[in-house]
């Protein structure tokens, strides 16, 4: 399927920060209305996932258990697979435990694998 400029999941948002406020207010409505976007083959590092997450408000401070992407404390670092900890098979590593959780979390898959690994957004 070929990019098409007016959805915000087929957006390449992080080739150049400019493009990323301009289209802001669409990824935004976006959010809100779907609950859950999908942005698949971006190019981002953590500086760029450090200024997407401001635009919807200030990050969260380093997460209370796991750890941080070196350098990046507002980026959690999970990891799963065999011997891999800590075990990332539940939920709530996004702090919506919490009595005023996050706004939105923003996930970043290094690895996905082919088959298997689907995980419903609620």
């Amino acid at each position: 399927m070929a990019p098409d400029d007016t959805d915000p999941s087929q957006m390449q948002l992080f080739q150049e920060i400019g493009v990323l406020w301009a289209d802001f207010d669409d990824i935004y409505h976006a959010l809100i209305e779907h609950k859950v976007i999908f942005f698949r083959d971006q190019d981002i590092n953590p500086e760029t996932h450090i200024a997407f997450a401001k635009s919807f408000g200030e990050p969260e401070p380093p997460h209370p258990i796991y750890p941080s992407i070196e350098g990046y404390e507002s980026i959690v670092l999970l990891k799963s697979g065999a011997g891999s900890k800590p075990d990332t098979n539940d939920w709530h590593k996004d702090l919506t435990f919490k009595a005023n959780p996050p706004f939105t979390s923003i996930l970043h898959a290094i690895e996905v694998p082919d088959v298997g690994g689907r995980y419903p957004m609620v």
